[in-house]
């Protein structure tokens, strides 16, 4: 992924985030607003800063068909962002991202929170991570819930884009898997 990928990559990441939450058990969602687009521009831009190597974009013709976005702090590895556009799941570039995403936790241990897509779901545990239920977050006044509240908590962003906090229920975790997919 470079910075000429961002804008693109977000148009991906809106179009296959709102299909997921389409077809799960949720309210009908709403497409992000621009300000939630220059957001996570905004966000994956300094990460693509800070640690580059973690930063991945699947295309096809010149088209963004997927992306996933990883980061190493220290001794942890955590997975910030991935997806693959509706018409091009199944064919195996999810896949290929995760791999490139794990290559690059050099095996550390690592989180993420991940969506209930069964799909999605499915690919975590196909590269061998172990998921806990999650909840949901709070970012400025935006509200997206995920599962019921089951528990509390509070982390900080340590970024300059307006994400001052995030706010957790519950959160998942795996560890980098210790088995090849």
């Amino acid at each position: 992924m470079t910075n000429d990928d961002l804008h693109a990559a977000e148009r991906a990441a809106a179009v296959t985030f709102l299909d997921a939450d389409r077809r799960a058990d949720e309210p009908e969602p709403e497409p992000p607003t621009a300000a939630d687009s220059r957001r996570w521009t905004d966000l994956i831009g300094f990460l693509l800063s800070v640690d580059p190597n973690g930063c991945w974009v699947a295309e096809h013709a010149d088209e963004i068909v997927g992306f996933a976005v990883s980061q190493n702090r220290e001794r942890l590895w955590f997975l910030v962002t991935y997806g693959v556009l509706p018409g091009w799941q199944g064919k195996g570039i999810g896949k290929h991202l995760m791999d490139a995403v794990l290559s690059h936790a050099d095996g550390r241990p690592g989180l993420f929170s991940s969506t209930v897509h069964p799909a999605a779901t499915r690919r975590y545990r196909l590269a061998g991570f172990t998921l806990y239920p999650r909840c949901g977050w709070l970012a400025g006044s935006t509200v997206r819930p995920f599962l019921r509240s089951a528990g509390s908590g509070t982390a900080r962003a340590a970024t300059s884009n307006g994400w001052t906090g995030l706010t957790t229920a519950c959160a998942a975790r795996a560890m980098a898997p210790t088995t090849s997919t």
